[in-house]
């Protein structure tokens, strides 16, 4: 499944800044070749739907390390790994959006 979102925030700038577009693949093909530096979409409580890049991935046991750009971001250095059932799904394609 191929979905686009909207980006909002500025947690990876200069890349992908607030108002850009990703086109995310949910496919499960994606997501079992998530490797570090991959940008993926994923649901995290109480943040809601996030934008990071992989710092780590461990796939004998699912967990996801992410960051974003921004010292200031909020990203696995606050709120510890994801799981790989969290992932959306990867970014495939990135829309300027200015």
């Amino acid at each position: 499944m191929i979905r686009i979102f909207r980006v909002s925030g500025n947690s990876l700038a200069p890349v992908y800044k607030d108002g850009d577009f990703v086109v995310v693949s949910s496919l499960p093909f994606h997501k079992r070749r998530l490797a570090a530096g991959d940008i993926i979409v994923f649901r995290k409580h109480p943040y809601g739907v996030m934008l990071k890049r992989i710092d780590r991935y461990n796939c004998n046991d699912g967990t996801i390390f992410v960051i974003g750009c921004n010292p200031a971001s909020i990203d696995s250095r606050r709120f510890g790994p994801l799981d790989s059932s969290q992932v959306v799904g990867k970014v495939v394609l990135h829309i300027d959006g200015h």
